[in-house]
């Protein structure tokens, strides 16, 4: 999978969503980011690790929006006090992990 393919996913999704606000238009459009791969730990278990496609910066220490691309599926991560990445769950479309945020 390429970064382009993972954009196009969040484009569309984005674009057939009727239940967005301004408020979540403006948010979007200052925090999505060009997917990039990234290594994730989990938070529940340390010596697992992922790889997810970074999509959405809340903000530099903040939250991430991430894809799957083995399960299809948006990720919550976030980025903890030893500045790595932490996978939280799995929330299904973007728009899913947008509100989870």
């Amino acid at each position: 999978m390429t970064s382009e393919e993972v954009e196009k996913i969040v484009v569309v999704e984005v674009e057939a969503a009727t239940n967005l606000d301004v408020w979540m238009e403006i948010f979007l459009s200052k925090h999505l980011i060009k997917p990039v791969k990234q290594k994730y730990i989990n938070s529940f278990d340390e010596s697992k690790t992922f790889e997810f496609w970074t999509v959405l910066e809340e903000r530099e220490d903040g939250y991430r929006i991430a894809y799957d691309e083995e399960d299809k599926e948006f990720v919550l991560g976030m980025l903890n006090d030893d500045d790595v990445l932490e996978y939280i769950g799995h929330h299904g479309t973007f728009i899913e992990a947008l509100k989870g945020l």
